[in-house]
Parts: structure tokens; C-alpha cells; sequence
């Protein structure tokens, strides 16, 4: 409940002063509706807020004194009875004019406005920009003992607060009456407030209407499970309103042990799979002895973010109000009631928020945003002072730069990983930048009154820092935004979402009994009405001309396809649109049937469907027999072909393929709870003959199969249990044996690949166990062989899909994220954005999309063709990374085979698989047989790698990759990954570091034990007019030099661009200059702490080394090939770890850097921080640029390799620009690449805000979005 103010006050004077009252009102207490009312507003407007107020406040001045209307309104006021608040100036309290009626309410009086007019203007615009500033006294007078009157006066006790419980009990009568009665009062006695409708109601209310109110109050709702309850309409009317209102939800079992069984069967049949019921681990009440323990675990469940829970009530029953009163403005979030606000809805805890939460809070944030705005330009029109209005461009950069810093939290925010909030976020604070002014278009005319410049430039200078801080954002979101659109209109959770075969229509079905269809890009474009109760099931047929859905309340609806084309010129676009067109009705008799199973043939002109009967007057007493079950098959226009009666539940249905002897030949398999499996053979035009009916598995009788599925060519079934045993049978029903792995717990899903890029037909199984199980099935020895167990979810895994190609497996779990693996069970990404259990998946056609449905009432699409980063998974750190000089392939340490107790360790070499999507795969995955006691792999871990320049050998380019191991060995390897040469230093000691020369005549190499040594590449053969002419086939090891110069270990070595010196650096912090025969050059000193590495640039505009080590520094050096020696040119400051790499791009514009910080900084040439690339989660061991500039891969010790396309900006054929130019070009070319992948998301959203607005329903889309949709606009259209 709110208490409304209203001030009336002369409009022409005291409009300043009002607004910052209030404004000071409402910022301390959000429950406060503030109104105002200028007295010449019209009559009728007059007195609805007069009539409307709780309380008056009169700002009196002497024009209203001297007005006889003005007067007699104000006497109209007092004449209502409502408590009235004067506030008087102290030049008129003694004023013959002033009404005694006046004096005798409450008044405060201040000094003539006069003395702080101006003071109150410079006060409002500084507190706008969060500037302290010390107010003025009277100022803060008239708000404080304004507050004192409102929450003081004995007249205001009509002002409630709405009242909130802990807990709310729904429960069965009469079973359960006494144990709630005892619950509640040890509840109440443990300090927990609970509702329960014995004591609560009071006479004569509305009791559904009392009810309702107390669960939307409640912090958490508790469903007492008993017979009475499961089966009670109001019980079941409870549960869906709380689960429709994200409550937290805990089911609570109370019942006599004989009943359990009887319990299970009654929930399966009432609750689909995922309903919260199922979903949620019950807590055990059903004797006497556990009640104890069972409140104790029901206390400290309560007690898990107690204080998000309260603020969930609270914001949602304030949105509600909001709702209530048509979203009049006041009843929205202000001041520190909505910076907690947002900062609630951004934590990302359980229960989610909901979409009013989500709404309420978006469009306070637009208001407050917006008044803000109105209520400086009036101040600043109002004073007329110049002066005012360079305030307000000084001040405005500085709220700028905050709310800019604040949209950079929400992109960069864990909570927002993967979301396409992410890329909005950051694409609104990178149009910042682009704009002269924030709201510019609003506010233009008042500005050229004042300034006579349609445009201030200098309102641009940002920070550069924060500049490069929206580039990193924006980028960060481009390259790691999975999720390309949101599917908003379903009401209650989203059972299945399904792709039409040609990839232009999405299906999607609720437990709202709503089928929705949507195109490619997000757009509603029709929902189908139909079912009275959940719809299971929605697919489409093999040409699309047909939807079929199944439903809970016992039908199986047809739905058919037209085309429909606007008439209206300007509308040519085409409409999908499907039409009912016949029930294939299970109810039989008056007797109300629920279709659970529904499944196509391949060919997809059958339809085969399982139900079961429910019995509304079911005994309690009587066993489960009495429901019936059936199997019904049909085909396309709706005839039924045959019915067969089933002696137990129906759990999977599964056609398969058609025979490849008899192409006109399918088997239908069905599996029940009882444990059979039952086959049929189905020819066209045909009965179903009956093949077999066999128990499976055999030798366990409390053991059955749960899910069934064929092999892609119908020769083959396998089954998964309620165990985790995988059961593999021939076509006919012969059982093979099984293989001996099984998951530990039931099996929830299990899918062939529907294709075998490979020549490997693969099975993937999915558990309760928190695993997926990847199988092959060996077809000559008639068995499956587990090859993989894929673990990272963290809880069961509901759901797989594979993608159409077979090259992708998706997996969804309970823990509501989205896995997708590849087929070799390398773990691809995780997709996070959902906030509950994710219940269906499907790949798009072109397996370029992904949907997922989800019982948070949403679908999401999700981007899989990832245009702009590849992860290549390795099994171990990757210390090291570097691209090939001939061919766009990557060579990575390590690469790692077991070789049954020994590890053999060698480089891997990376290629393109044009054949999928431009992926990545590993061209060397097996080693040549060789006898485990050769030099063929090193023995221990390689710590170092370098690529040579091009070679050429027998009128070929080719190239060569040296190594340096743990083991103390170098070796070399051709661009293949076979092996040239070996060379064991002596010393034997650890291999730190190795470099080619620029013409790859020398390697030099580093030791742990600070020993440096060069060597030389033997040529067996020159070639003419190359910069590089080097022999291959008979290259050896020659020893030139060996120093000990350094005072520690050596870490990294590199050659000066004219292949006359090499430079060293290490330990000791410095770096160390050398002549080819042994001869120290110089000596700097470069860190605070050791140097980990070093690297020269390689251009036009003058030779630069790059350093870094242990001060998290990156120090430029310039070089003086004549003088031989160095001078410090720029310190690089930003990472905040030790500098574990440093690169030039092949141009030597840009620097590439590595650190222990976990990310990768992008600098010019000249020391400008460009964008920071953040996504690796452990130490970023080693960058490097391909030879093209395109591309920068990294290798860190989270096991990953990633590689990173460049933006177009960075291209050698545009780095003709200074720092400045670079920057400002980044950032555009980064905004219009995101504007490009949200335009969907944008565009959908405009276009549903509209209609809502049309509709008179809440706004879906803040203000921030509707200006970022026309900024996106404007970028595409060139304007």
C-alpha cells in the first residue's frame, strides 16, 4: 500500500521547489505516491487528485494570496477533512492576506525563496551527477520536517503495509488437517511466520481471492503430498500459481508408508516430467519419527538466501500494485529502492525473478532516468543562466562516464555469460560514444536556445581508458554470445520446441495448452488454441504441410498448413499460417484419457501414441490396474489404422527405419513400466503383426527399460534403464549381450548419431548420474563399446540431441545449463541463461541454430556457427602456441599419448575440417610405431616451441618447428609433425627456450641452468632469389656458442631482425645483448623481478623490442642497429599479473601480451591500449598472430587453445591510421558487427513492445533498448 501526497502549489513559481521536494521524498521512501497540481489546472483534474489524495501539502506564496480562485481552491481543500501540510515563506506567515484555517494545520516556514533560489538549482544539478554538495539549510528545513509531519501525524494510521509471511501451507483436506496444524504452530515457535487456511481467513472475505494474495505474499510455498492433495483442483490451482510466481517451492511428503507406491503412481500420472512435484527432492514427514528431522531440514532450506527471498515477495507484490493502478508512474522504484533493486535482480540467484520482477524494475529504471533528465533542463530553462548551461556539459560527461561504467558491469556481469543482455548492454555503452549526448535527439531544440551549436564535440573527450573498456565489452559480447533470441508469450513452462524441416518455422508447446509458432528470426507469428490442458508434444511433418500436437487432455490435434499473402502492397511478406484441421480423439465413453507418448514414422505418414485413462473417482484403495492404457496408430488425414490395449504404462514409443531388404517394411517398439518390450511389424497398407514380447532386461525383475531408440539404419535397438543398463538388441527383438559399464543411476535419455561422419555408428546415453556415456556400436561382433564418459554437469542430465550432421551432441540438465560436446567428447562450450530445467532441444536444419524449451516459461535460440572464435580443448596446459608460416595450421604443446604406463609427448599440428563448418581438428592425433626406447617423442613435457621462416626443398615451401623439453632434449619437426632431428645439450638440463634466426640458418636455445647456445642449421642446398635459402632433407644440429652470462635461468632468447646478435633475458631481470661469436654487446637492466620474454618488431618505422617479466609491464624498447644498443621508448601498463608473452603482429603495428591475470591486451604500436580479450580462466601462457594478421591464437593452463579473429581495423591493408583513428575505427566496426548479431533480438522486440503498447499491456523493452534498436537502425542504413 502507498500513501499518496499531493502538493499544490502557483505552477508559475513554486514548480522548482516542488520537484525537489519531492524528488527528496521519494528517493527516502519509494512507498510514498507523490503527486502535484498547479492551481490553474483544469477543474475536472483538480478534483480527481483532490479526491484521490491521503494528505495535502500547500506551498503558499503571494500570488496565490492575492487570487480569489486560488484562494477559494485551497479553501475547497481544507473543507475535504484531509490532513494538511503548509509550508509557508517567512515574509508571508504574518501577511494580513494568510487564512487563519491555515496556521492551525501543520505549517513550516522558511526564509524568502530570494536567498537560495540559485543555491537550490546548482544543489539539484549536482546531486543529479552524484557531486557532493553541501545543501542549503532552509532547503533542507522544509524535507525534514515535511517527513517528520508525514510518518508522525496520528491521522495517517489508514496507511498499511501489506502484510508478508515466511511460508504458505497447501495441503488436503481432511488427510493432512492435524500434521499442518502441528506444523505451523512448531514453525511459529522457530520465529517462521506460516499461512494456513484454518486460521487465516477471516469472515466473510473472498476466500480464492484471500488465498491468492498470501501465496504471491509468501517467501516460499510448501505442498503437503497426500492422496487428497495430489488429486485437489484448488491444490493443483495453488501449485500452478506459485510455480507461475517463480516461489520457492518444497514438496513435503506426508503419508502412511503402505501408501507410497500408491503415492508414485498417482504423481506420475498427474504431473508431466519436470513439474516441481517430480522435479524437487521431497522432504520426508510420513510418521512421527521423522518429523523432527524433517523440520530441521525444512528450516535450513529456509534459510538459504532468506534475504533475496524477502526482496522477491516484496518487488513482486510492488509490481503488482504497479499493475493495479493502470502502471501509473508513482507506484515505480526510485532513488535506493531501486539501486537495490537492480542490484536483487542482477545477483542471478533461485528462485528467479520473473518477468513482471524483470519489467517492473526495467521500465522504474527508464522512469527514473527520464524525470531526471526532465527535471535538470526545467531547472536549467528555468534560471536562465548561461552559466547554468556549462555546469550541465561539465556535469553531464561526468554522468556519462557513470552510466556508461555501469552498462559495462552488466555486459561484463557472470550472471549475463552467454545472454544476448550481454551484447545489448554493451552495444548501449558503446553507442554512447557516437552520440554527442546522451538523449540528444530529446533535447536538441533546448540546446540550440542556449548554445548556438547543433553539436558540442568536446562532450565526446570520454576517458580513453574507459574507451578501450567499451571496445573490450562489446568485442567480449560479440565473440561469446551464444544466445541470438529470446521466444517470450508462453504463460506456464515450455515442454517441447521443434524446427520445421525447412528451417523457417519454430513449433513450440506449453502447459499453458498453447502451441506458438515462430520464424528463423524470433517473430511470433501465430499461437494455436485448442487443448483444455498441456500440450506434450508438437512436431511437423516431413514436408511441413502438416503440425501434429498431443496433449494431456486426451487428444491429438492436426493442424494444417497455407500460405497467406498480405494484399496490402506495402505488406508483401509472407505469412506461415497453419489451420485446425481434425482431433484424433483418445477420450472414449465420457471418459477423460491423457496422451503421454506421441512419435512419427520416418516417413513421417504415422502417427503412433500411447494413453492412459484417468479415472476421476480412482479409489485410493484399489490397486493401479484399474487404469487402462492403449496404442493407438494412425496415419496423416487422421484415420485410426488399429488400437491396442496395454497391460501397464506406456514409457517409450520408437519407430524405425524401413528394412533395406524390404523398403516397405517398419517396426514399431513399445516399452511399459511392468518391464516388457513389445515389437510390431507394419506394412503398408497392413495390420500391425506382432512379433515379440519379451521382458528386458531378464535376470532383474525390479529393472526395465525406460527408453528406446533404433539405429539410423533400423537394424539395431537399444534400451535404457531405470538402473543405467544399456540393452542392445537385433531388429527382431534378439537380446545381445550387454555391454558391462552402465551409468549408475536411470537412464533419461539415449539417441544414434543420425549420421556417422566417421564410419562409426554412435550411441550417446544420458543419466542421473550427472554423466553422458558415448558408445560405439562394433556391428561385426554385434556389441556396444563405451569410449567415452563425458562429465561437467552438476546435476542429472535430462535431455541429448544430436545435431542433423552429427558432428555436434547437445546435453541439458537440472542444472539449467546447455552442454555441447563433440563427437570425440572434447566439451565445445556450455550455453548458461536459462533459470530452470531445460526440457527440450533442437538443432536447426542447417545445424547453424540450436532451440532450447524451458520450464522458465521461455525458448531460446542459440548461435552455433561461431564466426569469430574457435576453443581447441587439449588434455593438459598448453604452454605453448605458435601459427605456421606456409599453411594457416597452429602447432600447440602439448600433445600427449598414453602408451600404457609411459607418456609419450610430442607437438600438435591443427588444420582447418573444411568439411565442418571451418572447424578446427587435430591433423597428427597418432604417432608412427616406434620402439619406446628411440628419440622419436620426447619423454617429459615440452616447455618451448618456435616456427621457422619458409624453407624451400624440392621446389616446395615447407617449414620447420623446434622443440625443447623437460627431458632436455631439442627437437626438430617438418610442417607434418615428423621427426627431423634430436640434439641433447650437455650439460643435459631443462629446455626453457628456442628461436630460429629471421633466415633460419641458426637455433638458439636457453637452459634452466642459464646456459645459452646456438646452432647451426647445416644447408645441403641453396636457392637463388629467396630471402631465406636453406637445404631440409640432411639438416643437422651444428654446436657455434655456449655463455653462462646470466646470473639465473634463462627465459627466453631471440634473434635481432638483421641476424647479427641475439638477445637473452631471464631470471635476473635483465636482458642481455650477444654477438653470434660469444661477445657480450650490452647489458640492461629491464625489470623489477625476472623477464619471462622478449620479441622484436619487424618494420619500416624502426626496429622495437618488447619485454616483459615479473612487474606486470610490458617496457618498448628502440633499437639502434648501429649503435648496437637499446633506449627505453614506452612502459605499457594494464595487466595486473606477470607478463608471460609479448608478440608484434607480422606488420609490427600492433603487440600482442600474455599474462598470469588470464587475459590478452591488444596495444598499438606506439603503447595505446586498443581492448583487453578476456575468456581464458586460468594463466595465459603464449600468443601468437597468423602470418596474415587475421587471426591470434593462445594457449593458457585452462587447458584451452583460442583462437581469436581480428577485427577488419587491425588488417595490415588499414593500419595507416594514428592511435586515435585506430580506436575510433574499432569501436565502429565492433558496433555495427553487434548491432548485426542482435538485430533479431532488437528488431522482435520493437515490434512485440509496439503491440503491447497497442494492447495497453506493460512494456517488455526499456528505454534503452528502444534507443539502442534505432541506433542499430541508423548504423545499418549508413545515416
Amino acid at each position: 500500500m502507498m500513501l499518496t501526497l499531493l502538493f499544490l502549489f502557483d505552477g508559475s513559481q513554486d514548480q522548482l521547489l516542488v520537484e525537489m521536494i519531492q524528488e527528496d521524498l521519494k528517493a527516502n521512501d519509494s512507498t510514498l505516491q507523490v503527486n502535484s497540481l498547479a492551481l490553474m489546472d483544469e477543474e475536472q483534474n483538480k478534483n480527481h487528485c483532490l479526491k484521490e489524495a491521503d494528505q495535502l501539502v500547500l506551498v503558499i506564496n503571494d500570488q496565490i494570496l492575492n487570487s480569489v480562485t486560488k484562494m477559494k481552491l485551497l479553501e475547497k481543500a481544507v473543507t475535504l477533512g484531509k490532513p494538511i501540510i503548509s509550508i509557508i515563506p517567512e515574509n508571508l506567515d504574518q501577511s494580513p492576506l494568510l487564512p487563519s484555517y491555515l496556521l492551525e494545520h501543520r505549517h513550516i516556514s522558511f526564509k524568502t525563496r530570494k536567498s537560495f533560489v540559485i543555491i537550490l538549482l546548482v544543489a539539484h544539478l549536482l546531486k543529479y551527477f552524484s557531486v557532493e554538495f553541501k545543501q542549503d539549510k532552509n532547503f533542507q528545513k522544509i524535507c525534514q520536517e515535511l517527513k517528520e509531519i508525514i510518518y508522525l501525524d496520528p491521522n495517517l494510521s489508514h496507511h498499511k503495509q501489506p502484510h508478508f509471511y515466511d511460508v504458505f501451507i497447501s495441503y488436503g483436506r481432511p488427510y493432512s488437517t492435524e500434521f499442518c496444524k502441528q506444523l505451523k504452530a512448531e514453525l511459529n515457535r522457530e520465529k517462521y511466520n506460516a499461512w494456513l487456511d484454518l486460521h487465516n481467513i477471516p469472515d466473510g472475505e473472498d476466500w480464492k481471492k484471500e488465498i491468492e494474495q498470501n501465496i504471491l505474499n509468501s517467501h516460499v510455498f510448501i505442498f503437503v503430498i497426500s492422496p487428497k492433495s495430489i488429486k485437489s483442483e484448488y491444490c493443483n490451482w495453488e501449485i500452478d500459481l506459485a510455480v507461475k510466481n517463480n516461489k520457492r517451492f518444497i514438496p513435503l511428503l506426508h503419508i502412511d508408508e503402505n501408501e507410497l507406491g500408491n503415492i508414485n503412481q498417482l504423481i506420475a500420472n498427474k504431473f508431466d516430467e519436470g513439474h516441481p512435484v517430480r522435479k524437487f527432492q521431497w522432504i520426508d514427514f510420513k510418521t512421527e519419527d521423522n518429523f523432527d528431522q524433517g523440520l530441521q531440514k525444512l528450516i535450513r532450506i529456509f534459510q538459504i538466501n532468506r534475504n533475496y527471498l524477502k526482496e522477491h515477495t516484496r518487488l513482486l507484490e510492488r509490481g503488482r500494485e504497479w499493475i493495479q493502478h493502470n502502471r501509473n508512474p508513482d507506484f515505480l522504484l526510485r532513488g535506493k529502492d531501486l539501486k537495490e533493486a537492480k542490484s536483487w535482480l542482477e545477483r542471478g540467484q533461485q528462485p528467479t525473478p520473473t518477468q513482471l520482477h524483470i519489467q517492473y524494475i526495467n521500465v522504474s529504471s527508464s522512469k527514473e532516468k527520464d524525470r531526471k533528465i526532465r527535471n535538470l533542463w526545467m531547472a536549467l530553462l528555468t534560471s536562465g543562466l548561461f552559466i547554468g548551461v556549462i555546469a550541465v556539459f561539465g556535469l553531464f560527461r561526468i554522468s556519462k562516464k557513470e552510466q556508461i561504467s555501469a552498462l559495462l558491469k552488466v555486459a561484463e556481469s557472470p550472471y549475463y555469460s552467454n545472454r544476448i543482455d550481454s551484447l545489448v548492454a554493451s552495444l548501449t555503452a558503446g553507442k554512447s560514444f557516437n552520440y554527442p549526448l546522451i538523449y540528444w535527439s530529446k533535447l536538441e531544440s533546448n540546446l540550440q536556445n542556449l548554445i548556438n551549436k547543433p553539436q558540442i564535440s568536446w562532450m565526446n573527450k570520454i576517458d580513453p581508458e574507459l574507451k578501450s573498456d567499451v571496445a573490450t565489452a562489446v568485442q567480449r559480447a560479440i565473440y561469446w554470445t551464444e544466445e541470438k533470441n529470446q521466444l517470450l508469450g508462453h504463460e506456464l513452462a515450455v515442454l517441447r520446441v521443434s524446427f520445421s524441416d525447412d528451417g523457417k518455422l519454430i513449433a513450440s508447446a506449453s502447459r499453458d495448452g498453447n502451441i506458438k509458432l515462430w520464424n528463423q528470426k524470433g517473430k511470433l507469428l501465430q499461437t494455436l488454441e485448442g487443448h483444455q490442458d498441456t500440450v506434450y508434444h508438437v512436431a511437423f511433418s516431413l514436408n511441413d504441410k502438416m503440425l501434429i500436437s498431443s496433449s494431456k487432455d486426451g487428444k491429438i490435434k492436426l493442424w494444417k498448413y497455407r500460405d497467406f499473402i498480405y494484399k496490402d502492397a506495402n505488406k508483401p511478406q509472407e505469412h506461415l499460417l497453419f489451420t485446425f484441421f481434425k482431433d484424433l480423439d483418445h477420450n472414449e465413453k465420457d471418459e477423460p484419457w491423457e496422451v503421454n507418448r506421441l512419435e512419427l514414422s520416418p516417413d513421417g505418414q504415422l502417427i503412433a501414441s500411447a494413453s492412459e485413462l484417468i479415472n476421476k473417482d480412482f479409489d485410493d484403495n484399489k490397486p493401479s490396474s484399474q487404469i487402462k492404457y492403449k496404442i493407438k496408430l494412425w496415419n496423416l488425414q487422421g484415420t485410426l489404422i488399429e488400437s491396442i490395449p496395454s497391460d501397464a504404462k506406456v514409457t517409450n514409443l520408437t519407430f524405425s527405419s524401413h528394412h533395406k531388404n524390404n523398403p516397405k517394411e517398419t517396426i514399431l517398439a513399445a516399452v511399459t513400466e511392468d518391464g516388457y518390450l513389445q515389437l510390431w511389424k507394419l506394412k503398408d497398407g497392413e495390420k500391425l503383426q506382432k512379433i515379440k514380447k519379451i521382458k528386458v532386461p531378464q535376470n532383474n525383475q525390479k529393472e526395465y527399460i525406460v527408453h528406446l531408440s533404433f539405429s539410423p539404419d533400423g537394424e539395431w535397438l537399444v534400451g535404457g534403464t531405470n538402473e543405467g543398463s544399456v540393452v542392445l538388441l537385433k531388429r527382431d527383438g534378439t537380446l545381445l549381450s550387454s555391454p558391462s559399464q552402465k551409468h549408475k543411476e536411470r537412464i533419461n535419455a539415449l539417441q544414434f548419431s543420425p549420421t556417422n561422419p566417421d564410419d562409426k555408428m554412435m550411441l550417446a546415453t544420458a543419466s542421473d548420474d550427472e554423466t553422458i556415456k558415448l558408445w560405439n556400436l562394433d556391428i561385426d561382433n554385434s556389441k556396444l563399446q563405451l569410449f567415452h564418459t563425458l562429465e561437467g554437469h552438476k546435476d542429472r542430465v535430462w535431455r541429448i540431441q544430436f545435431s542433423h550432421n552429427g558432428y555436434l551432441l547437445a546435453s541439458a540438465s537440472y542444472d539449467n545449463s546447455i552442454k555441447l560436446w563433440q563427437r570425440d567428447g572434447s566439451l565445445v562450450n556450455t550455453l548458461n541463461g536459462h533459470q530452470d530445467l531445460v526440457n527440450s532441444l533442437s538443432f536447426s536444419p542447417d545445424n547453424k541454430t540450436l532451440a532450447s524449451a524451458s520450464y522458465d516459461h521461455t525458448v531460446k535460440l542459440w548461435r552455433l556457427d561461431k564466426q569469430f572464435v574457435k576453443v581447441l580443448p587439449h588434455e593438459r596446459p598448453v604452454l605453448g602456441v605458435n601459427f605456421a608460416t606456409i599453411k594457416p595450421n597452429l602447432i600447440t604443446i602439448p600433445t600427449i599419448q598414453e602408451k600404457g604406463k609411459s607418456t609419450d609427448f610430442k607437438l600438435g599440428i591443427w588444420g582447418k575440417d573444411h568439411s565442418h563448418n571451418n572447424t578446427w581438428k587435430l591433423l597428427n592425433p597418432q604417432l608412427n610405431n616406434h620402439d619406446s626406447s628411440d628419440t622419436q617423442v620426447h619423454t617429459r613435457p615440452i616447455l618451448t616451441l618456435d616456427v621457422s621462416q619458409p624453407i624451400m626443398k624440392n621446389q616446395q615451401w615447407t617449414q620447420l618447428n623446434a622443440s625443447g623439453s623437460e627431458d632436455g632434449s631439442i627437437k626438430l619437426w617438418d610442417e607434418k609433425g615428423q621427426l627431423v632431428d634430436s640434439v641433447s645439450p650437455e650439460p643435459q638440463d631443462k629446455i626453457l627456450a628456442v628461436s630460429f634466426s629471421p633466415n633460419g640458418q641458426f637455433l638458439a636455445s636457453a637452459t634452466e641452468n642459464a646456459q645459452i647456445q646456438i646452432w647451426r642449421v647445416n644447408q645441403q642446398k641453396l636457392q637463388p632469389k629467396q630471402i631465406i635459402s636453406q637445404g631440409f632433407g640432411e639438416m643437422r644440429f651444428g654446436k657455434i656458442i655456449e655463455s653462462e652470462g646470466h646470473e639465473g635461468r634463462v627465459f627466453d632468447v631471440e634473434f635481432t631482425p638483421d641476424n647479427q646478435f641475439l638477445v637473452s633475458a631471464g631470471e635476473d631481470g635483465k636482458i642481455k645483448l650477444w654477438t653470434l661469436d660469444r661477445r657480450l654487446k650490452n647489458t640492461l637492466k629491464g625489470d623489477r623481478g625476472s623477464i619471462f620474454t622478449l620479441d622484436f618488431s619487424r618494420n619500416k618505422e624502426g626496429i622495437l623490442l618488447a619485454s616483459g617479466g615479473e612487474d606486470n609491464l610490458i617496457k618498448l624498447w628502440k633499437y639502434n642497429p648501429d649503435e648496437r644498443n637499446f633506449t627505453i621508448y614506452k612502459e605499457l601498463k594494464g595487466h595486473l599479473g606477470n607478463i608471460r608473452d609479448v608478440r608484434f603482429s607480422p606488420d609490427g603495428k600492433l603487440i600482442a601480451s600474455a599474462s598470469d591475470d588470464q587475459t590478452i591486451k591488444l596495444w598499438t604500436r606506439d603503447g595505446e591500449l586498443l581492448m583487453t580479450l578476456k575468456e581464458h580462466r586460468l594463466p595465459v601462457r603464449q600468443v601468437s598472430f597468423s602470418i596474415d594478421g587475421r587471426w591470434l591464437a593462445s594457449g593458457s593452463d585452462d587447458n584451452r587453445v583460442i583462437l581469436w579473429q581480428l577485427p577488419q581495423s587491425f588488417l595490415p591493408s588499414v593500419q595507416t591510421l594514428n592511435s586515435n583513428e585506430l580506436k575510433e575505427r574499432l569501436l565502429d566496426e565492433l558496433l555495427a558487427t553487434g548491432c548485426e548479431l542482435a538485430e533479431d533480438y532488437l528488431s522482435v522486440k520493437a515490434e512485440r513492445e509496439t503491440s503491447d503498447i497497442r494492447e495497453g499491456q506493460y512494456q517488455d523493452k526499456s528505454q534503452d533498448l528502444q534507443e539502442i534498436d534505432q541506433y542499430c537502425r541508423s548504423l545499418k542504413n549508413g545515416k
